[in-house]
C-alpha cells in the first residue's frame, strides 16, 4: 500500500506533511497540531546564549531542528521539538505544535482564545492567542536568562537546560 501526502506551504500547519484528501481545516480538533512560531527577544544575552549553544551542540536541519546525530543524549533527540519553560530553545526562532507545548500558562492562554471558526492566518485560535502565547514564552525566556546571570555572578555551574 502506498501513502501519499502533501506539504503545507502556508497557514497554521505550514511545513507539515498531511495525507492527501485530509483537510485539517474541517475540524477544530486539529488545532492541537497548529504551529506557533516564537522568536527569542532581541536581548544580547538571548542572542549570545542561544547562538553559542546551537553552534556548539548541533548543526541545523532544513526543519530548523538539530541533527539527531549531534545531540548529546537520546533525551535531547526525543525532546528537541518540545517547548518547556525551563529549557532554552535551539534557535532564536522556533516552531512548536500546540500539542508539544508543555506549559500550563501557555495552554491556559490558548484555551481562552479558542474558536471554532477557521482563519487562514491563525487557524482555530484568534490573533490575540498567538500574541499572548508569544508574550508568555518571551517572559519565560527572560526569566531563564536572568537565572543564568545570577548563577554566573555566583560562579556556579550552568543551571540552564537546553531543549
Amino acid at each position: 500500500k502506498q501513502w501519499y501526502q502533501r506539504r503545507v506551504r502556508a497557514g497554521p500547519w505550514r511545513g507539515m506533511w498531511i495525507k492527501f484528501g485530509y483537510d485539517p481545516r474541517n475540524n477544530s480538533i486539529n488545532r492541537k497540531y497548529q504551529l506557533i512560531d516564537v522568536r527569542a527577544p532581541r536581548l544580547v544575552e538571548a542572542k549570545s546564549v542561544i547562538k553559542k549553544y546551537s553552534q556548539a551542540k548541533s548543526t541545523q536541519t532544513k526543519l530548523g531542528r538539530p541533527d539527531a546525530s549531534e545531540l548529546e543524549s537520546t533525551e535531547d533527540a526525543v525532546t528537541s521539538h518540545i517547548y518547556r519553560a525551563d529549557k532554552l530553545p535551539f534557535k532564536r526562532q522556533s516552531h512548536y505544535q500546540v500539542c508539544d507545548i508543555q506549559d500550563t500558562r501557555c495552554h491556559a492562554v490558548l484555551k481562552n482564545f479558542e474558536t471554532d471558526v477557521y482563519t487562514h492566518e491563525h487557524g482555530f485560535y484568534t490573533k490575540d492567542a498567538v500574541t499572548a502565547v508569544r508574550k508568555v514564552m518571551t517572559e519565560q525566556l527572560k526569566d531563564l536568562l536572568d537565572k543564568k546571570k545570577e548563577c554566573d555572578a555566583l560562579g556556579g555551574d550552568d543551571i540552564l537546560d537546553v531543549m
